[in-house]
């Protein structure tokens, strides 16, 4: 599938942080972990920061071999050094369950300080202390994302106390290398929401569980189509998978009472009619695809979506630039909340990923229809036609009250 390069920059915060934090900037901080017993390779990328002045070396720590021994090498000041883009290496054979910790090992070339940091957990790290000395935890230093070909690619920031990478701030680009037969929890992205022409459906019934209670909804028509966005210079956490979203036969009334926080900030959510359904979906502008595998992306849950009353700040007048495979980037005003989507169970089962929710708003302009689109999920294999964008939705935390 055509997508995005994901994860340019990334946000790095301290795992203490508050969700509303997390959810604005997943990926960053987890672990890399084997999926199943066998050879695990590498590959090493291009370098993306054009102004890394830091010589780096990759290492496996713990590794009998590569705990020394370097698995790649960047120097931006003598190039020739550099592992080429695209070398590959096996790392050896591992467990299924194994957590690879990767060690960058980073010397300015200025001030011929060096630094040494690894993936996962922050307390790894050593950071700046507020007398400017180093000392433990730091920040996470590697932000992790699905490549769209089951691939894990982790990259790292070279340099203490940039860990932190607010929209647009370039870190965690680095040194940049993927990894196969390894995967890891990686967050929703935010969506770009477009309307889709309706289109009849396989009458379906589906029993859900979400956090309002265990219910039966019968889909009807198809309704729209959600896309993994890059907002400003931030890219895309996973590429896979898109919700495509369907109206029911007929909207269910379902009360309940939300505290929910998000990027855009916080409210007090009374939901009002049950009245779609997202079906995590592959979805390809120029060829038909299959049904996504779920187990690395951000999104494996089902969502049910309802429409919303809420207390809090109504008309948010936001802008933020977006962008996905079927638009090319462009600015968005963010106005008002529209529906509130949780993640369900089905048949009696509970949701995979219970607290990630997302909060949908409207957004203007809406832009030109986007044309046909190939998308295939549990329930279909299709040819959607594609209206105009209608919505943006962001993870967020959610309390029943």
């Amino acid at each position: 599938m055509s997508r995005f390069s994901p994860l340019t920059a990334l946000c790095g915060l301290l795992l203490t942080t508050p969700l509303l934090g997390h959810a604005a900037c997943p990926a960053v901080g987890q672990p890399v972990i084997v999926a199943q017993a066998g050879v695990v390779n590498v590959t090493m990328h291009a370098p993306e920061n054009p102004n890394a002045a830091y010589t780096s070396k990759l290492y496996l720590d713990g590794d009998p071999v590569y705990g020394s021994v370097a698995i790649f090498e960047s120097h931006p000041l003598n190039t020739s050094q550099t592992t080429p883009e695209g070398t590959t290496l096996s790392l050896g054979s591992f467990e299924a369950g194994h957590e690879l910790v990767f060690r960058l090992e980073a010397q300015n070339e200025t001030t011929k300080e060096k630094f040494i940091f690894y993936s996962g957990n922050q307390s790894r790290n050593a950071g700046p202390d507020a007398d400017g000395s180093l000392g433990l935890p730091g920040l996470p230093h590697a932000a992790l994302s699905a490549s769209g070909s089951g691939d894990i690619v982790v990259r790292f920031e070279d340099a203490p106390g940039n860990g932190e990478c607010p929209d647009g701030a370039g870190a965690f680009t680095d040194f940049t290398f993927a990894v196969d037969n390894v995967e890891t929890v990686l967050s929703p992205d935010r969506f770009l929401s477009y309307k889709a022409k309706p289109a009849k459906v396989t009458n379906t019934t589906l029993a859900l569980t979400d956090a309002t209670g265990a219910f039966s909804a019968s889909i009807s028509k198809r309704a729209s189509l959600a896309n993994p966005a890059k907002i400003g210079v931030t890219e895309i956490i996973s590429p896979d998978p898109s919700l495509v979203g369907y109206s029911l036969t007929k909207p269910l009334n379902r009360k309940a009472k939300f505290s929910v926080v998000n990027e855009l900030g916080s409210w007090t959510v009374n939901t009002k009619k049950l009245d779609r359904i997202l079906l995590p979906s592959s979805a390809d502008k120029s060829a038909p695809t299959s049904a996504p595998q779920l187990s690395n992306q951000g999104v494996v849950d089902t969502y049910a979506c309802y429409t919303t009353k809420v207390k809090g700040k109504k008309n948010l007048n936001s802008t933020k630039q977006l962008q996905d495979e079927l638009s090319a980037q462009r600015r968005y005003k963010v106005t008002t909340p529209s529906h509130f989507c949780a993640p369900t169970g089905n048949n009696g089962a509970s949701a995979q990923r219970p607290d990630t929710f997302l909060m949908c708003y409207a957004v203007t302009p809406t832009g030109k229809p986007a044309g046909t689109v190939n998308i295939a999920n549990s329930l279909e294999s299709a040819a959607a036609k594609v209206q105009k964008a209608d919505e943006y939705c962001v993870p967020s935390t959610a309390t029943k009250q």
